[in-house]
């Protein structure tokens, strides 16, 4: 659990045990199957082809998602891409870390999204 922030040490221990919630109770059948079942990312990437946007927020002290690898391979698939990388304590859990500036990239997003629809109709 302390790999989701950049500052385990100032994350009170409730709230860690909350986060992990029922991954604990998992039966080890059920943990296998989330962790090896096989996925088919056509349909994800047929949606990118078609201009379907994707906003990707990443944290640079990410210990467990490395956010630019997965922005590299997605930008064959997306016409429509956007991404952000937090630098300061962008942790795993950059959304809880660095909520303002995270709510600042997907406001942003949302609105450019929001004009671009409205634009179109009008």
């Amino acid at each position: 659990t302390d790999s989701l922030f950049a500052k385990p040490e100032e994350i009170p221990w409730s709230f860690k045990c909350q986060w992990m919630g029922m991954a604990v109770h998992q039966l080890p059948k059920h943990r296998t199957f989330i962790l090896t079942r096989p996925q088919d990312p056509a349909g994800l990437h047929g949606l990118g082809a078609s201009g379907f946007p994707l906003l990707a927020i990443s944290g640079t002290q990410d210990r467990q998602v490395m956010g630019d690898v997965v922005v590299n391979e997605m930008k064959p698939y997306f016409t429509n891409i956007e991404s952000h990388r937090i630098e300061k304590g962008g942790s795993h859990a950059v959304h809880f870390e660095n909520a303002p500036e995270v709510l600042t990239h997907i406001a942003s997003f949302a609105k450019r999204l929001m004009l671009k629809v409205s634009c179109s109709k009008g």
